[in-house]
């Protein structure tokens, strides 16, 4: 028998005990919290048959009578019966009286020879019991007499201790019992084997076959050692699945399904659902119903690989291990005998998560499991009115939340939600929170099921593996997040948890060093990292043009750095102390020219080195696309390399996407509609510019094989290019605009222009910047100007002569759209891209206008990029005073 079966008698003996005590039994009582013998007096709850104070305590320190006791002697005897029969009999002790609800119980316990009265000839019915007292009734119980050797209470004591009743726990033996000790000493002597006194040998001798208290007095009333295969509500009603257990320490290869009662008391879990995948015992009331169940912790070993050795053998954690006959096994959710699964199986961490075992009392292994595990979201918003909930941007996506907060507002919608481990509500989930929702045959019978987790560790991110399996976290390495036949990527935030994405371990650059904190799930692992300190939260991109400082005996000082940035312009950077790893530098001895620096992981040689330095100068071939962040007094403090020409070589654009926004890089389609393009092609670092990601794609499309673009480096977020370096020309496109003023502010000179918006936008211009045509003492109002930017600055314009004005003819607006201007077969095709203007009173303004506004007979002026013909598309038309 085990100690489930102690508990239980300790229980129901215990609450005969309390003779008129009413109370709530199914419930933890309020005063046993710490207490020794908690989990004891709330299995008495859990069977109904304790009941404690009306306040809801249970007083455990309170002391027990010689009466009391007595009433538990006869239970634990198995005379539970007899004692009201006897209540009316007269005693043979002068203080107790008959008709009292202790006669019967104080004449039983005597006549059994479990107790004694007092030389006087009283029992003293109302007296506290000793420790020392209760502990010489325990073992008359179990078959001892007086004819243990030594003086009373030694000789009792000492078999008390022999036999582990008293164990445990620390006592004065003629001190007065209190309840919570009384519960904790008939727990203990429940599973011992009773003996008698063998006259003829003169010595106690173990009653065959064998007997205890549990099995004479409450045969049948638990179950023991069962595997929860799960849960599921059918109905109004819960229910478990369990594989009963054996004797021999395995399981019945037959499940039985178990209804559990709602007032179930559990001792192990939260909630009974957190019982599957667990060993068990419990008790079940007249209704077949589990009104207590206890998770037994005979041991249990994980590993991320373990092998099948044989039918009998297990390899855990390199350590063999024996198979008991009937274990079970839950490979990849499929349920079996462990025989089945095929010797030398290698279950290793490229298919599961981690491989789980369960020991039985013998310390054999009784079930192998492995978990692949389900993918969460992370929570942004929970309405507590709605019931609706929100994941953050970049977290994984879950189409059984959109489907719960379609449901959830339906009466006839049925869910249960857990948090922790414990049964809660919806309202209880808190943003951050991981939830995985389950619906259908996951659900566990209802329409929905949410599980959310709020479980983090902090402190600095010190270093992972390239797997991302592996994490140091202020010196404590915790299992990274893998699973099935791919590793499952992390989840990134670098805004404090407001946004995550997927990266890879090329992405921790960022915050590796800094303080982190770290989601895990319920197995342990690592699956999203929020960064506290965010070390690029202002970031700033761009590709060095060229980097300034001095050589000594003693190696490099560095001053300064020029960065080619996104608005088109160098811009130069001092460094000083506190710049990440830029001031360290050394000269490599075989060609003392030239300088290495140690950034991001690169080492300090010349063979991994993230790119030479000659003379003060950057390499002309390196050219590194950068991130770097600026102190308050405007040095460089963080620095990255996102990439440079020497490394990889396959950072290369091929023959184009053809879909709108995407380029194809090393054969991969990636967004990059919103990408910031640096064009680093020109020899000179002054020629460099900032182009558009229409133009880049453009190029890419225009591409045939085997032709390339050659990529400096590149940053991706989420799937999506953000910024990329080229170190091939990428011809952007020219914008025609017409020009309302020009003029110089604080910055140099500008250029005002009408937008097809009919909006005037106002340009900067590149200081001494050249076009085709050059003017600007002729560059007036009503002037039309081609013109291409970089980092919003105008680099490069040209002045359009519009020509002569001419007729327009027709204007077909159905089908393709086109006008026929100067002879009723010279058609001129147009786009999106063309735009339109009139301006037939010069004394006033130019407006925009659209393609509907020109009409037939109009005057106009336009130009199509090369010497007008019938066939051509239109870059833009003027509508004009006639000539």
């Amino acid at each position: 028998m085990r100690n489930l079966k102690k508990t239980l008698v300790a229980l129901l003996v215990l609450s005969m005990v309390l003779a008129g005590f009413t109370g709530v039994a199914g419930a933890a009582f309020s005063d046993t919290a710490g207490n020794k013998a908690a989990n004891k007096i709330e299995k008495l709850a859990a069977l109904g048959v304790l009941a404690g104070y009306p306040d809801g305590t249970f007083k455990p320190d309170n002391n027990i009578t010689r009466a009391e006791f007595a009433k538990i002697a006869c239970v634990l005897a198995g005379l539970k019966s007899s004692g009201d029969i006897l209540k009316n009999s007269p005693s043979k002790f002068s203080d107790v009286k008959a008709g009292e609800w202790y006669t019967g119980w104080v004449n039983l316990a005597v006549s059994q020879g479990y107790m004694k009265g007092y030389p006087d000839g009283t029992f003293k019915p109302q007296a506290n019991i000793s420790n020392a007292e209760v502990l010489t009734v325990l073992c008359r119980l179990l078959g001892y007499n007086d004819n243990l050797p030594g003086d009373w209470p030694i000789e009792y004591l000492v078999k008390a201790a022999d036999l582990d009743i008293s164990d445990g726990v620390t006592f004065d033996s003629s001190a007065p019992a209190t309840r919570g000790i009384v519960a904790w000493f008939a727990e203990q002597s429940l599973e011992v084997e009773k003996h008698e006194w063998d006259k003829d040998r003169e010595k106690f001798v173990k009653i065959t076959p064998v007997e205890t208290i549990l099995s004479e007095a409450f045969e049948g009333a638990l179950k023991e050692d069962a595997l929860c295969k799960g849960w599921e509500i059918r109905g109004d009603k819960w229910y478990i699945t369990v594989y009963p257990g054996n004797d021999d320490g395995g399981f019945s290869a037959t499940t039985a399904d178990v209804p559990v009662n709602k007032s179930v008391v559990l001792n192990g879990v939260a909630h009974y659902s957190s019982l599957e995948n667990k060993i068990i015992d419990y008790i079940t009331n007249t209704d077949g119903e589990i009104i207590y169940a206890e998770v037994k912790n005979y041991g249990s070993l994980s590993d991320t690989e373990a092998k099948v050795v044989s039918d009998s053998k297990f390899e855990i954690n390199d350590k063999s291990y024996t198979v008991n006959s009937a274990a079970l096994s839950k490979i990849a959710g499929t349920w079996a005998t462990y025989a089945s699964v095929t010797d030398g199986t290698v279950l290793d961490d490229t298919k599961y998560q981690k491989v789980y075992t369960l020991l039985n009392e013998d310390g054999e292994i009784a079930y192998v499991r492995t978990s692949e595990g389900s993918t969460p979201g992370i929570v942004d918003t929970v309405n507590a009115t709605t019931k609706k909930i929100s994941f953050k941007d970049g977290a994984y996506g879950n189409q059984s939340l959109t489907n719960f907060n379609n449901k959830v507002g339906l009466s006839s919608t049925t869910y249960i939600v857990f948090r922790n481990g414990a049964l809660a509500d919806v309202k209880d989930i808190k943003p951050g929170d991981f939830l995985w929702v389950y619906e259908g045959s996951s659900a566990n019978g209802y329409d929905f099921k949410l599980s959310a987790r709020d479980s983090k560790v902090s402190g600095k991110l010190e270093e992972h593996n390239v797997g991302l399996t592996s994490f140091t976290i202020n010196g404590t390495s915790y299992n990274g997040w893998r699973g099935g036949t791919t590793a499952r990527l992390l989840l990134l935030s670098t805004d404090g948890g407001d946004s995550f994405v997927e990266v890879n371990s090329s992405d921790l650059g960022d915050v590796l060093g800094n303080t982190v904190t770290a989601m895990t799930d319920g197995d342990g692992y690592i699956r999203a990292i929020i960064s506290d300190v965010e070390s690029y939260e202002n970031a700033m991109y761009g590709v060095v043009s060229e980097v300034f400082g001095s050589t000594s005996s003693a190696g490099y000082s560095t001053t300064d750095i020029e960065i080619f940035t996104k608005d088109g312009a160098l811009h130069k950077y001092p460094v000083n102390s506190d710049s990440a790893k830029l001031a360290k530098a050394r000269r490599e001895t075989a060609s003392p020219n030239r300088v290495f620096f140690d950034v991001g992981d690169d080492a300090w040689n010349s063979g991994t080195l993230a790119w030479e330095f000659e003379s003060g100068d950057i390499n002309a071939a390196a050219k590194p696309l950068v991130r770097f962040t600026l102190q308050s007094n405007g040095a460089i403090d963080n620095f990255e390399i996102l990439g440079h020409l020497t490394s990889p070589a396959t950072w290369t654009i091929s023959d184009g996407d053809t879909d709108l926004n995407y380029i194809k890089m090393n054969g991969t389609s990636w967004a990059a509609g919103n990408a910031v393009v640096f064009d680093v092609s020109a020899s000179d670092p002054d020629d460099w510019e900032v182009v558009t990601a229409k133009d880049l794609i453009d190029a890419a499309d225009a591409l045939t094989a085997p032709a390339t673009i050659d990529v400096v480096g590149y940053k991706q977020s989420d799937g999506e290019i953000t910024y990329i370096a080229v170190n091939e020309a990428v011809a952007s496109d020219a914008t025609y605009s017409m020009v309302m003023s020009k003029g110089y502010d604080a910055d140099g000179p500008y250029v005002k222009i009408l937008s097809s918006s009919g909006t005037t936008v106002k340009k900067p211009m590149k200081s001494g910047l050249d076009g085709a045509s050059y003017d600007w003492a002729g560059l007036a109002k009503g002037d039309v100007i081609s013109y291409k930017m970089s980092g919003g600055t105008v680099t490069w314009y040209d002045e359009i002569d519009q020509g002569t004005a001419a007729k327009v003819y027709s204007v077909k607006s159905s089908g393709t759209k086109r006008i026929a201007i100067g002879a009723s077969d010279a058609w001129y095709y147009v786009d999106d891209d063309t735009q339109y203007w009139s301006w037939t009173d010069t004394s006033k303004d130019p407006i925009a206008i659209t393609f509907g506004e020109v009409q037939a007979l109009d005057w106009v002026k336009f130009y199509t990029g090369a010497t007008p013909a019938a066939g051509q598309t239109l870059k833009f038309l003027v509508v004009s005073p006639a000539p």
